[in-house]
């Protein structure tokens, strides 16, 4: 596989590409050439030819939930390029109204009616083997304690509006690449939390072992439940670890800190396992 960053809150000095609070990842696994979330803007469109992708070729696009700032980019996509041949997969919840807590609207731009329209749209809540070692893991499980409750912000009942309940992000996926070092694990966001997107993967793949994760924890500050999930990885023993775009500086140092792997990610990297 394949992985190159097209966009990430981070960039690195000296390379001029644009970053932004989103994620975009162009993966080449196999004959399969895909992207994992889109991010907040056109900004992954202008990264992709300086860093050698061609869109052109993605064939998929799974999206890690319903955030704008993970799918925002599939307006200018749209807008900018034919789609009408690509695959979306999603959960099926992935594109009801979303909304912060100061009421400030931050689900998906396109809806799930429109995006059908554009693409081809397949929802699922269960996982879907995208390659022979490459799956999308579906719903996760909140089978972890420190993970069982976790919540931002609302979503609307249904596409109208009208009902709204505390958001538990059930549309909240990731990536897993079965290797033969074991499992590697690519997250978008991780509100469904990174412990229960791990634990998912190894249970689905197979394998108990951990080989590395790569992506948005949502580890946003060093608290019980951080730390909890660092212990948590620690005893795994993980190869490579790279904490991104929702990772906290906080937590990515106590990581370091503890002895665990931890790699830097922007905007350019590019990542062959």
């Amino acid at each position: 596989m394949k992985l190159t960053v097209l966009l990430d809150n981070n960039t690195y000095t000296g390379q001029y590409y644009l970053g932004e609070p989103g994620l975009c990842y162009y993966i080449e696994e196999g004959n399969l050439t895909m992207l994992l979330d889109t991010g907040y803007s056109d900004a992954f469109l202008k990264n992709a030819p300086k860093l050698g992708c061609d869109l052109s070729k993605v064939q998929k696009i799974a999206l890690s939930h319903g955030h704008n700032d993970h799918t925002g980019g599939l307006v200018y996509m749209a807008k900018t390029m034919n789609i009408s041949g690509v695959e979306v997969l999603a959960h099926p919840e992935a594109f009801l109204p979303k909304r912060n807590d100061n009421g400030r609207m931050f689900g998906s731009p396109l809806s799930e009616d429109e995006l059908d329209k554009l693409t081809c749209l397949e929802l699922s809540t269960e996982p879907v083997w995208l390659t022979d070692k490459l799956v999308w893991l579906g719903e996760i499980p909140r089978v972890h304690e420190w993970e069982k409750n976790l919540t931002i912000g609302e979503a609307a009942d249904s596409e109208d509006g009208e009902e709204w309940h505390r958001d538990s992000v059930p549309d909240d996926s990731a990536l897993a690449l079965k290797t033969d070092k074991g499992v590697f694990v690519i997250t978008g966001c991780s509100h469904s939390g990174i412990c229960n997107i791990i634990t998912r993967a190894l249970e689905v793949c197979n394998d108990q072992r951990l080989y590395g994760v790569m992506g948005g924890m949502h580890l946003t500050s060093l608290d019980e439940r951080s730390e909890k999930a660092i212990a948590f990885m620690e005893h795994l023993h993980p190869t490579i670890l790279y904490p991104a775009h929702c990772t906290c500086f906080e937590v990515r140092a106590e990581m370091v800190k503890r002895g665990l792997p931890v790699g830097v990610v922007a905007v350019g990297m590019k990542l062959e396992i």
